[in-house]
């Protein structure tokens, strides 16, 4: 029973999930949406090279097969080409034995040889209607065959002209990357040559280094000027009179008099 309720549980979840919707479709589609971008956004311009690397490299393995296959029509054609040969050279022994045998008939001669047969006079009209049909089924056979023949022929052609464009779009690819590649280094110099984000790191440890500096050479200078200016404890000073109160009193009155005390009289006739 628990089982079936927690296998309950999580079907509820990933159903919720899936049918909770936004205005971009699924909360899970979004979620891969974003990744997805995020992951595009990553992508440098030497990832773009290295993709079109990977194009290079499939249309390097297509030309491959394309060649195989033209390798494999080429073994055809030959073959094919071989047929219609032995077929002509056929026709052209009917031929001959029919103009020999019209010849023998004409001359009124007993008998006739055709290669290894010997032929009577009685049997020339058979044999040469034998002759004439098997030299009108060679005749198709072979425009047949010739047919077949120059279809190869031309599909033959056709592949080698794909080959060839498709070694040129190749080759022509191949030189786009070379300058692209050369480019993309130029701008990596120049973002390198007017990169600041290391300077300003470099110049952010370089001032702080200075700070610290300056703060140890004050907290020195504070020292040696305490040491300077503080007054040093003299063993045989007389002890300090304990000020009172009357004291103070009276030197702060004296400090507040504006006018000067009287003249004596002999301080006046010091002046006269």
């Amino acid at each position: 029973m628990k089982k079936f309720l927690v296998v309950g549980a999580i079907v509820a979840v990933l159903g919720g999930l899936f049918v909770f919707k936004t205005q971009d479709g699924s909360l899970v589609r979004v979620w891969v949406n974003k990744l997805v971008k995020k992951g595009e956004k990553k992508i440098t311009p030497e990832d773009r090279v290295e993709q079109i690397k990977l194009e290079i490299k499939k249309i390097d393995q297509a030309i491959d097969d394309e060649i195989d296959d033209l390798a494999e029509l080429r073994q055809q054609y030959r073959a094919e080409e071989k047929v219609a040969k032995n077929q002509r050279e056929r026709l052209d022994d009917v031929k001959a034995r029919m103009k020999t045998l019209i010849a023998a008939m004409n001359e009124e001669k007993s008998q006739v040889s055709l290669g290894n047969e010997t032929v009577q006079a009685s049997e020339y009209a058979a044999k040469l209607d034998r002759l004439t049909r098997e030299c009108n089924n060679v005749k198709k056979a072979l425009a047949t065959q010739e047919q077949l023949v120059a279809a190869r022929k031309d599909v033959i052609d056709t592949q080698g002209r794909k080959i060839e464009a498709m070694k040129e779009s190749r080759d022509q690819l191949k030189q786009d990357v070379a300058l692209l590649e050369a480019e993309i280094k130029k701008m990596r110099l120049k973002q390198v040559e007017n990169r600041t984000g290391d300077d300003q790191l470099i110049g952010q440890t370089q001032e702080l280094l200075d700070r610290t500096r300056a703060v140890v050479e004050v907290e020195n200078d504070k020292i040696d000027l305490k040491g300077e200016y503080k007054p040093r404890n003299n063993p045989n000073a007389p002890p300090e009179s304990k000020v009172t109160k009357e004291s103070a009193l009276k030197k702060a009155m004296e400090a507040l008099e504006d006018t000067p005390k009287a003249e004596t009289k002999e301080d006046g006739k010091k002046t006269e």
